[in-house]
Parts: C-alpha cells; structure tokens; sequence
C-alpha cells in the first residue's frame, strides 16, 4: 500500500485487507522458501484505548501486563473482527484470565461464528533480571488460559524498561537474550510458540538490534513475530528484514 495517496484510519485500513486478502494464499517472497497459506486476523489493539482510564480494574489484577479488561469492548472486537471476515484474532494476554471465570470468552467466540485466538501478547522482564521469573510466571498463566481458547502464538515484547536517550543496547544484549529464551521455553512446555515482536521505544527496536537478538536466541524454541510497521518506524527496512528471518517467521502485523 506505498503508493496510496490518502492516508486512511485503522479501520478503512483493517477493512480493506479484510476484503482483499481474507484468508487467501499470497506469494512467496522468499525465492528458496516454498510457499505457505497466510492466514489474515486482527489484533484487538485497533479498539483500545492506552490513555488511561476506563475498563474494569480487575484487568489490571492477577493476570498481570496488559490494558484494563473491559468485557463488553472484547464482544465489540469479536464481533467487528468476525463480521469483516478476518481468520481469527489477537488479545493481550490478560484478557483470557480475566473473563475465563465463567467461560466467558469460549462463548463470544462461538457467539460469533467460532471465531479462532490465534496469539496474544506476552512478555518476560528483558530489562531487569530479579524480575525475569516472576513476570515468566505471569506469561505461564496467561499463555495456559490462552491455550485452552486455542491460541497458539505468544507474541513477545522486550519489555522492562523505556529507552532513554543514552541507551546502550550491547550493554544489556546477554540479558534480552537470556530473557526471551527463558520466556520462549516457558511457552514451549506448554505447547505454544514463543515469537520476537520488536517495538519502538522497547529494549529492541533498531534494525541492528533485531539482527543481534535474532542471531543472540534460540530460535528452535523463539520464531520472529515481526511488527512491520514499527521495523520502518525504527529506520528498518521491513521488507529486507522479512526476506532475512523468512525461515523463522511463524506471525506478523501488517499496518499501512
């Protein structure tokens, strides 16, 4: 979509790839890598709101990182995701532990035409090591309330700590490492796919960066789950980077 001339919101956006890809076999852009079948969902981030306030305090409890939970917003996002026709969708990973007290979430989903959890976001304390354990506990009860919906993607941030001006990346490089093959093993034991998914203003966001963790882990238990949109953010060129890691990549998020 680098040509469009307008600029349009997430949701024409949304809307648009929902209507011209659904769930359609695209082309392999990797010369040596045979074609795969990609399915296209919708994370739920396109409905939220990161300003504070709203929702019910509870998502904010037990089940650890992730915006306030507020049930009737997660009906409006399954029921918008399944009536544009997309394959499946992307919560944050408190949101299964919060609403499965009552089964609440199988039933939206089946509600609206058995709409799949594919993946949700959660993520170790890449920043601070007397950390690390308690918030892969954290991930352990997310991802299993996950798994039980059918998830099966874990969408990793490398989060515990903003970058500040003097960040030093090759300064805390062994310690994201280490994280993010602790938390990816973690989710293999469980059966689920642990994934990078770099961002801006996160531990890793510049191209070089992605390339020293990708090479630094364990990618026989890590994939790539890139964010497209936040690679080029980050000075990246997402398309080289996609060509680069093509053989790992397991998810991505797509954006204009």
């Amino acid at each position: 979509m680098g040509d469009m001339k307008a600029t349009v919101d997430r949701r024409t956006f949304s809307k648009t790839l929902a209507l011209g890809l659904g769930a359609a076999s695209l082309p392999d852009i990797g010369a040596q890598t045979p074609a795969r079948k990609l399915h296209i969902g919708h994370t739920s981030i396109t409905w939220l709101n990161f300003g504070g306030g709203g929702g019910s305090a509870a998502g904010r409890g037990a089940a650890g990182g992730g915006p306030a939970v507020d049930p009737a917003l997660i009906e409006t996002i399954i029921r918008d995701i399944s009536s544009l026709g997309f394959w499946g969708v992307e919560l944050f990973g408190n949101v299964p532990v919060v609403m499965e007290d009552h089964a609440a979430l199988g039933q939206l989903f089946r509600k609206y035409n058995n709409l799949p959890l594919i993946s949700i976001v959660a993520s170790p304390n890449c920043g601070d090591p007397a950390q690390l354990k308690e918030s892969i506990q954290t991930m352990v009860v997310q991802a299993t309330a996950a798994k039980k919906l059918g998830a099966r993607i874990v969408l990793m941030n490398a989060s515990g700590g903003r970058r500040s001006a003097n960040y030093n990346f090759n300064e805390h490089k062994a310690t994201i490492a280490n994280a993010l093959n602790e938390a990816s093993k973690a989710m293999a034991d469980l059966g689920l796919q642990a994934v990078l998914h770099q961002h801006t203003d996160t531990l890793v966001e510049k191209r070089d960066e992605v390339y020293a963790i990708m090479d630094a882990v364990d990618t026989s238990v890590m994939k790539a789950g890139f964010d497209v949109g936040q690679l080029q953010k980050g000075g990246a060129d997402p398309v080289q980077i996609v060509k680069d890691f093509l053989p790992v990549i397991e998810h991505l998020h797509l954006k204009d």
